[in-house]
């Protein structure tokens, strides 16, 4: 569905909220915790590091993780681990926060 998705980067991982199947691994702790997982993705969208004079150095998915509930963190660490083809554990927040802003929703699809 995000390969195929009418959506420009890094929108089209929203494509997702269309698909019933996806809906059905949210639990309603997760539903409590949706405004503030989207606060957290649209600042992060937002934010440019190097204008903002904000470092990055050293800090993880598993902090940026911190407070949200485990489906949503194994769901985010599942998308990181699958843009970056790296373990989790060595994935950089700057290098997942890259990855989602500027990874083109069709570059996986051959022809395109």
């Amino acid at each position: 569905m995000v390969r195929n998705s009418r959506l420009p980067a890094p929108f089209h991982y929203l494509q997702l909220l269309f698909n019933p199947a996806f809906w059905d691994t949210i639990t309603p702790l997760d539903f409590l915790s949706l405004p503030g997982l989207m606060t957290s993705i649209l600042l992060t969208l937002s934010m440019d590091p190097i204008r903002e004079g904000i470092t990055l150095d050293r800090l993880t998915m598993r902090d940026y993780f911190k407070g949200w509930t485990p489906n949503l963190r194994a769901t985010f660490t599942g998308l990181g681990h699958s843009l970056l083809a790296a373990p989790s554990e060595a994935i950089t927040l700057a290098g997942f926060i890259g990855a989602i802003r500027f990874t083109p929703c069709c570059a996986a699809t051959p022809g395109r």
